[in-house]
């Protein structure tokens, strides 16, 4: 007796919600792996910029960088120079309009440091116009410096770059310096402009300085592209009108930055933190212990925590 052939059964179709559940989970496999995939050549990319730019300092840290807490006390120097950047031209006039003030110097100058048992952050800044020993330095270009038995601290960083600078306040303060990075104003403009701004307090009865071209009453006021700048460099508008009035200035906006970028307003918002990513690597002349994604996001993971009345 002849069989009937074999028939298989037929599976019943998928039904729509499976086919929607198989794409939406191969959609999100494509995302997670492209994700990792521009995250880890964003962080190289960085990277590569970072170093591009950096230069050594003697007091480099031997231990490599982790993503733990930074376990030992430590200085950052932070310089701030006079450059004429294309953003500023035209605000800093004659300083980048007459041939006889070419050259870059260290304007402001103010060393960070971060003690350990309790956790405290203090930052101390130097005077422009401080006499001061310079000692001997090496440029980035490899020339050489023989030192000065005394010369405004300012004249440091054309001797011999950020590194020169480093070992001057290095000799000065008795601290080792294992981290130091490098602004212009121009850089500031942009960095402050990356998060928005930052509120700054006008105090006294106000700030009239016609030579920043400003005159803003008394209260808080934020800050932004020019007005930064301006708030930065005042000098003939606030207290007696000194580089010391003008370092309360600095300080106060280093703290308000500092705040801010602690802020969930700039840490929740992933937008926010690529562009200050993007506008820092671009805008920050770092030593080569701070060329470091690795490295920074250490400072700032042992940063974290530090009560804001803890940061003098």
């Amino acid at each position: 007796m002849t069989q009937p052939p074999a028939q298989h059964a037929r599976r019943k179709p998928p039904s729509g919600w499976r086919r929607g559940a198989k794409t939406l989970a191969i959609a999100l496999t494509v995302a997670v792996v492209a994700a990792v995939a521009v995250g880890g050549f964003y962080a190289w990319s960085l990277t590569e910029r970072l170093q591009e730019a950096a230069v050594p300092l003697k007091d480099a840290p031997a231990q490599p960088p982790a993503l733990s807490t930074y376990d030992q006390p430590f200085s950052l120097l932070v310089v701030g120079t006079d450059e004429c950047d294309d953003e500023v031209k035209q605000a800093f006039g004659a300083r980048c309009s007459d041939p006889g003030n070419e050259g870059s110097r260290n304007d402001v100058n103010m060393l960070l440091h971060v003690s350990t048992n309790p956790r405290r952050v203090t930052v101390v800044s130097f005077p422009r116009d401080l006499q001061i020993p310079i000692p001997a330095c090496t440029g980035t270009d490899g020339s050489e410096f023989e030192g000065a038995s005394k010369a405004p601290i300012n004249s440091a960083y054309e001797d011999g770059g950020l590194s020169c600078v480093a070992d001057t306040v290095s000799q000065l303060s008795g601290q080792s310096i294992p981290f130091a990075a490098k602004v212009s104003f121009g850089n500031v403009v942009n960095i402050t402009d990356a998060i928005g701004g930052v509120e700054v307090c006008i105090g006294g009865e106000g700030i009239d300085d016609p030579d920043a071209g400003i005159d803003w009453p008394p209260g808080p006021r934020v800050v932004t592209g020019y007005d930064a700048l301006a708030f930065l460099r005042t000098r003939h508008g606030i207290g007696d009108g000194s580089d010391l009035a003008r370092i309360g200035n600095q300080q106060q906006y280093l703290s308000r930055l500092v705040n801010k970028l602690r802020s969930d307003e700039v840490l929740s918002n992933p937008a926010t933190l690529i562009s200050l990513a993007n506008t820092a690597v671009n805008n920050i002349t770092p030593s080569e212990s701070l060329a470091d994604p690795i490295r920074i996001a250490q400072l700032a993971y042992t940063l974290k925590d530090v009560p804001f009345d803890d940061i003098t």
